[in-house]
């Protein structure tokens, strides 16, 4: 009577008790993410990530019909971080974007720095992906440009005397700065003194009022 009654209700308890597939989606995508940032999209198989989601390769492609969505979806992870980071150089000075651009440098700077910093996941997918019409490759461009344009903004704001010049020197800095810290080391002169550079740069080609000089400050005797 007793294995009846659980015999009977052992196939509703095990549609219960399987896990939702946005729930195996999301984590899917967190190891994804995590070894493709360490390993490179190319160097990471299918395979390699059901394994490591601890399911089969067709609830894989349930989730995710080819490899080339599951990165599309990564982009959409990765692409959050340049955003906070120009949202914390936003917060940090409001009404000055010449400061906010040399801001933002920093951070990428203290990021870039880290002993644990595998590289520019850009940077990892172009080469990667080497067809310039490949969506992958489309994509990267595209989010570079919308950088570059926001750039642009604030240059135009900071009063700089060239924008459009500033902008493209500006990113052209960014891209070194990210290429140098796996070509030198993190903890290379050219990494530790990328943001000096940035701000001479800033400086000189910036309006006057881009900079305001700081406040002093008085000690108490």
């Amino acid at each position: 009577m007793e294995t009846n009654a659980l015999a009977t209700a052992s196939p509703s308890t095990e549609r219960r008790q399987r896990t939702p597939l946005a729930v195996t989606r999301d984590r899917v995508l967190g190891i994804a993410e995590q070894l493709f940032r360490q390993s490179g999209v190319q160097a990471v198989s299918v395979d390699a990530i059901a394994q490591a989601a601890g399911i089969k390769k067709m609830t894989l492609y349930r989730c995710f019909p080819c490899k080339e969505e599951l990165v599309m979806a990564c982009m959409d992870l990765w692409e959050r971080i340049p955003r906070r980071l120009w949202e914390r150089a936003r917060e940090e000075f409001p009404d000055e974007p010449g400061r906010q651009l040399l801001a933002f440098s920093r951070l990428v700077c203290d990021i870039v720095s880290q002993p644990d910093y595998t590289g520019n996941i850009c940077i990892h997918l172009m080469t990667d992906y080497t067809a310039p019409d490949h969506p992958i490759c489309v994509r990267v461009r595209e989010l570079r440009a919308e950088m570059r344009a926001h750039v642009r903004t604030l240059a135009q704001q900071a009063e700089a005397s060239d924008p459009d010049q500033l902008a493209d020197a500006y990113c052209l800095m960014l891209e070194g700065m990210l290429i140098a810290c796996r070509t030198y080391g993190c903890d290379s002169g050219p990494v530790r003194n990328a943001t000096a550079v940035v701000e001479k740069f800033l400086r000189q080609n910036c309006g006057p009022r881009a900079f305001p000089p700081e406040p002093r400050r008085f000690r108490r005797w």
